[in-house]
Order: C-alpha cells, then structure tokens, then sequence
C-alpha cells in the first residue's frame, strides 16, 4: 500500500461496534461494549484524538460505530486500539467493520483491518481482512 493509501485509512476507516457478547440462555448479553468505552481503551494509535465515537450508516443500516478520523499527516498507518476486558467462559466475539462510503470513490488500495485477542505478548489474530471498495464493489456496505 502506497503512504497516500494509509492517510486514506485514517479519514476511511470505520471499526464499526465492536464488542464482546455472551449469550448463554437465547437472550442477548452485552460484557464489554468498544464503542461505548473508547475512553477505556489503554493505547489508542497515533493519537487518542484520532478516534471518535459516532452514528455510522453503511448501504443503509446505521450503527453506533468508533471512527478514526480524516488525517493527512505522518503516523496514521499502523492506527489501533487496545482495551484489557475480561471474557467470560462462554463469551464470543461480535463486530462489524467499513469504510465510510464518502470513500468508495477514492482511488487506492483499501483498508486492512486486523483484530488480535489475548493475554500477554503473544496475541492471536483473528481476523485479517482487507476492504477495497474503490476496487470492489462487494466491499461497499
């Protein structure tokens, strides 16, 4: 990816509600909801003023959403969050994640989320997936 392309990232880039759910008996349980505590996260990549909190809408359905913000400077690529929370036995991972579609024209290279879970030094990636909605249409929404 070109350095443009990450700069992109950084007004593009929508982790949408990304929370940790348990659901042991059919009803909907919320432990640890990320968008709710932003505040909470322990490093927040280049800069805890690049995240915000927002109501995002992707191909029509809204969610409340952490967003990093339009940035043209240095030290974007490589943005994160890191929150510490405990999961419970059964818990389970619930997320969603865009680009914002004022983006999806925008000539580059996409967007790569990535989310790693665990203790320690040794996380493990769950998830690593690249979203080009310029170059693909079936990454809008």
């Amino acid at each position: 990816m070109t350095r443009q392309t990450w700069y992109l990232i950084g007004g593009a880039a929508i982790a949408v509600a990304l929370w940790f759910v348990f659901n042991p008996g059919g009803g909907e349980r919320v432990s640890a909801n990320l968008v709710d505590q932003l505040a909470t996260a322990t490093d927040r990549r280049p800069n805890p003023e690049a995240f915000s909190v927002t109501d995002a809408t992707l191909g029509g359905v809204s969610k409340r959403a952490v967003m990093v913000k339009d940035a043209t400077g240095p030290g974007l690529a490589g943005s994160r969050l890191l929150y510490t929370v405990t999961v419970p036995q059964d818990g389970e991972l619930r997320f969603s994640l865009g680009i914002a579609e004022s983006e999806w024209t925008k000539e580059g290279d996409g967007v790569l989320f990535r989310v790693l879970i665990g203790a320690g030094s040794d996380p493990v990636e769950v998830l690593n997936v690249q979203l080009n909605p310029f170059g693909n249409q079936a990454d809008r929404g």
